[in-house]
């Protein structure tokens, strides 16, 4: 992978949950509903994940505002409209 000239590669800190917005949902959201329980099958951690997550499938943007971070969405925003 090349990356732009004006970019630079910089190394993360051990542990920067802000650095990985998925970090947020499972501590607010898959944690509560999956943690604690004991499966018997395969289909029953099936179901629960799915039971989990159909309410962000059936909405995307609360997934959005929950990992979103407002400097990530300003960011985004600005390489839209610098394209």
């Amino acid at each position: 992978m090349s990356w732009p000239e004006s970019f630079k590669a910089l190394p993360l800190p051990p542990y920067s949950p802000e650095l990985n917005p998925v970090e947020r949902y499972f501590q607010r959201s898959l944690r509560a509903k999956l943690s604690n329980k004991v499966f018997e099958t395969i289909e029953e951690i099936m179901e629960a994940l799915s039971g989990a997550l159909a309410p962000y499938w059936d909405n995307p943007t609360k997934l959005a505002s929950l990992t979103g971070y407002d400097w990530w969405l300003r960011g985004l925003s600005n390489m839209e409209t610098s394209c």
